[in-house]
């Protein structure tokens, strides 16, 4: 696992390719399972940019909804579904635009 000064928090570094939108960006990770009527999924992605100018950084949320799967199953159909989105958000930011996203309206994928 690779140490990174951005990551806090129990996330863990996540090297992904993304079509380059990855790039200027220090990604990092960690999944958790919330109980609700039906169980769900949540990954966490925490980006900061490592770029020169101002400085990007905050955490976007991923969710999927349970199933009879294994937690590993089910975590890595999350973030294969995930990578699309997250792609255009790093798009999006490194365009200079914001993004919000939030921990209590994680974008289901």
């Amino acid at each position: 696992m690779t140490e990174c000064p951005y990551h806090l928090n129990d996330f863990r570094h996540l090297d992904v390719d993304l079509g380059g939108a990855e790039e200027g960006f220090d990604l990092g990770f960690k999944f958790e399972k919330r109980d609700a009527r039906q169980p769900f999924w949540v990954l966490y992605v925490s980006y900061y940019s490592t770029t020169p100018g101002p400085v990007s950084r905050g955490t976007l949320h991923y969710a999927l909804s349970g199933s009879d799967e294994s937690d590993e199953v089910q975590q890595r159909e999350l973030l294969a579904r995930a990578k699309p989105a997250l792609a255009g958000v790093l798009r999006t930011l490194q365009a200079g635009q914001p993004f919000q996203s939030g921990s209590d309206d994680p974008q289901f994928v």
